[in-house]
């Protein structure tokens, strides 16, 4: 399918409209690379997913899949060989894990659960509720994406020390304040953190006494930062307990990813699944505020012997930009039947007759259905499945403007 016309048609423009009722980017993407395919079984199978997703909506409104999120970074840490996921990322699998039990038992509840072949069962399968997985990355990590304590003993046990070797470095060093003489003391000045050393303050002029290391100094310049000897004595035991919280944390992430790494293809079909879902939904949203029914799409054979037939057809642009109260007017509904012998039409009507917005409708609404889009047609709609358009408008009227081709001119 040749992309000028498509551009011509504003066939992306359309999409965009519909990629704003996606949940995420990540299925906005997923609708804007939306193209129309040739191949009819798969249209119609498309088709009739958006009509599921459209119905279960009306029956069940209160009630959407969970946004997909985007995890596409773990997972491709997950297939590289030794590869560590961080803290962040386990995060990204756990929401990935959570949302897809959240669409799972949410299709479970309202699904008919006689109907084996529904449209949106297989989603069932493609995003499974694990429970273990789920269990244990959440006791491990936190929301804000750090590791928990409750991680492991270890890791437990070595952030209690660290603690407590914090609160002592403090009270040391406020002890040593207190001993300074009155002449270098700051009146009220506390312990603080520059560049994660631990300082006092001190006047410039009790530099040579206190000694040790400058870590700033104030707006005025009358008070210096410095971490004295005492301070660096006392870090030394900090940052030995810090390393061996670097390492158990990361003998921690290995371990989680290595258990992980065997799901690896199901957390993949997890996310595609989740963004396919969040197209689709988009798609019935769409549906649903078109008024939208489900078009009969003809095969080439079919189509020679039975014709086209549009019931009720409107211009899917002017009718989303009309439902969003960004129109100018009612859009008019228009119907055509062209019987299989009938291979061209004439058009002709005062100017700004809508002539191309009629022209450039009878090419959107086959070009949306074989893009897995219900267009906006009434019941009884027959559609050609177009192997090609070609569209020439030469002035590139925009229908979002409400110019007609003469207008523009």
């Amino acid at each position: 399918m040749r992309e000028h016309a498509l551009e011509v048609l504003e066939f992306p423009r359309v999409l965009e409209r519909i990629s704003a009722r996606c949940a995420s980017d990540l299925g906005r993407e997923a609708l804007l690379a939306r193209r129309p395919s040739l191949d009819l079984a798969e249209v119609v199978a498309a088709l009739g997913q958006v009509a599921a997703a459209r119905d279960l909506h009306a029956a069940h409104p209160t009630w959407a899949p969970a946004p997909p999120p985007d995890a596409r970074r773990p997972l491709r840490t997950l297939g590289v060989e030794g590869g560590v996921l961080e803290p962040e990322e386990l995060l990204r699998i756990l929401r990935l894990l959570e949302a897809s039990a959240a669409v799972h038992d949410g299709l479970l509840a309202h699904l008919p659960p006689g109907e084996m072949e529904h449209p949106l069962r297989p989603f069932l399968s493609q995003c499974p509720h694990l429970r273990d997985p789920i269990r244990r990355l959440a006791r491990v990590v936190e929301e804000d994406g750090s590791l928990s304590d409750g991680a492991s003993p270890v890791l437990r046990g070595i952030r209690q020390k660290i603690r407590a070797a914090r609160v002592r470095i403090v009270r040391r060093l406020e002890s040593y304040v207190a001993s300074l003489p009155e002449r270098i003391r700051v009146p009220d000045a506390s312990v603080s953190l520059r560049d994660d050393r631990y300082v006092i303050q001190v006047r410039r002029e009790g530099r040579s006494e206190v000694g040790g290391v400058i870590h700033g100094d104030s707006a005025s310049g009358a008070t210096l930062f410095v971490e004295p000897p005492l301070a660096q004595s006392l870090m030394r035991e900090l940052q030995d307990l810090l390393d061996q919280e670097r390492r158990e944390i990361h003998r921690i992430l290995r371990e989680m990813t290595d258990g992980l790494r065997p799901d690896a293809p199901i957390l993949r079909g997890m996310l595609e699944g989740l963004v396919a879902l969040d197209s689709l939904w988009a798609r019935g949203l769409t549906a649903a505020a078109w008024g939208a029914h489900l078009p009969i799409i003809l095969s080439p054979v079919i189509e020679a012997r039975e014709g086209m037939v549009v019931v009720e057809g409107r211009h899917p642009l002017l009718l989303d930009l009309a439902l969003a109260g960004e129109g100018h007017g009612e859009v008019i509904p228009f119907s055509l039947v062209l019987e299989p012998q009938e291979r061209a039409l004439v058009l002709s009507g005062p100017n700004t007759g809508g002539k191309t917005v009629f022209l450039k409708a009878m090419g959107l609404l086959p070009l949306l259905a074989q893009a897995g889009i219900l267009p906006p047609v009434g019941e009884g709609t027959r559609l050609p499945l177009l192997q090609d358009v070609f569209a020439d408008i030469g002035d590139g009227q925009s229908i979002a403007e409400s110019l007609s081709t003469f207008s523009a001119h």
